[in-house]
């Protein structure tokens, strides 16, 4: 089997490229698949993750804008597919463009789309409602012209209105071992330091609870970016004895081991892949109940706790109680832990054979 995966790029610490390198992995070590890499103006740029030496990897130029795709770019493409001759293409891409494909290459209708993301996801908040009426039209559309839609959750169905809609959910790249001991006096998050992460959010309730316990920690594990100056709001906060933030890191494991609970304030989550690996660790999660993803994994009052979306004194009493109670983090965390051995590698990989074969 011959199959090329498009996806913008793989060279970062998201949760995209771990799902990856966990999946294409698998395909060429169990599989013994031939696995291509399609990317965009990724060039030479290091791998966060872990990816077996046997993937071939492509880049392309991709200047943006709509010409330069329907031209340029489409060309590229379309050299790509000449010449490897794949037997499946799946695409990991949430952007505009993975919606257009299917007008512009002609055997897309073969191809798999897989959605790691809301159908809201990267709505911009001052563009007009029409205009984002119009750009979920536009995926809506484009999707339907996929052979399936791939979800991360059976609760995304709802939103995109696809008959040919798929639920497979992402796999865990470890196995559940191990877990915390959820004595320690800290707290953890992970993820971009972009405003759809809610981090923010997340500062103003953390603000709050260590002013009722000034003893514990919260560890934000991440990259920055230009949209949230978190180091700037950590310091406006007057939070620099009890928030620290840590790079990013591929073995985000560890620090899971060494917390009490898993913090997640996103706007909009596809899956959520922290939180199945902080339940793998045996941490208890508190999440917003956020399009979409959150709510397939964080049962509310059974792996953690899951709070009307913006709702922050709901959420403030939830991190309260863990704080307070040693034994409810740990009737959580190993609830969560139990329900993290349904999405074991074997187990999640066999429902992408059944797809792709």
């Amino acid at each position: 089997m011959k199959i090329l995966i498009l996806v913008p790029n793989i060279n970062n610490a998201g949760g995209v490229a771990r799902v990856l390198s966990s999946r294409i992995n698998y395909m060429i070590e169990k599989w013994n698949w031939e696995v291509h890499v399609l990317t965009q103006n990724n060039g030479n740029s290091p791998l966060f993750y872990n990816f077996n030496e046997k993937v071939i990897y492509i880049d392309v130029t991709f200047k943006g804008g709509f010409f330069n795709l329907i031209g340029d770019f489409k060309r590229q493409v379309n050299e790509v597919l000449q010449t490897i001759k794949p037997n499946k293409v799946l695409i990991a891409d949430n952007g505009l463009k993975a919606f257009l494909y299917p007008f512009l290459f002609s055997n897309s209708s073969s191809w798999f789309l897989e959605i790691h993301s809301s159908l809201y996801f990267n709505e911009n908040e001052k563009s007009g409602l029409l205009k984002q009426k119009a750009i979920r039209f536009i995926k809506r559309v484009g999707a339907k012209k996929y052979a399936n839609l791939i979800l991360e959750t059976e609760g995304g169905k709802t939103e995109w209105q696809n008959s040919k809609t798929i639920g497979i959910p992402n796999p865990l790249w470890f196995s559940p071992n191990k877990k915390a001991v959820l004595t320690t006096k800290k707290m953890i998050a992970a993820g971009r330091f972009v405003k759809v992460k809610g981090f923010e959010r997340l500062l103003r309730i953390w603000k709050k609870a260590v002013e009722i316990h000034p003893d514990w920690l919260l560890e934000i594990y991440g990259e920055p970016s230009k949209e949230v100056n978190l180091h700037q709001l950590v310091i406006d906060l007057e939070l620099e004895n009890n928030v620290q933030l840590l790079p990013a890191t591929n073995n985000i494991k560890d620090a899971f081991l060494n917390a009490s609970a898993y913090l997640l304030t996103s706007h909009y989550e596809g899956f959520g892949m922290v939180l199945l690996e902080a339940m793998a660790c045996g941490l208890p999660c508190v999440a917003f109940n956020c399009p979409v993803g959150p709510k397939a994994l964080v049962e509310n009052e059974n792996t953690g706790f899951l709070l009307e979306n913006n709702n922050e004194e709901a959420y403030l009493d939830a991190v309260l109680q863990l704080m307070q109670n040693e034994q409810l983090r740990k009737q959580l965390g190993e609830n969560g832990f139990e329900k993290s051995k349904n999405y074991q590698l074997n187990v999640i990989m066999q429902k992408w054979e059944s797809l792709l074969f």
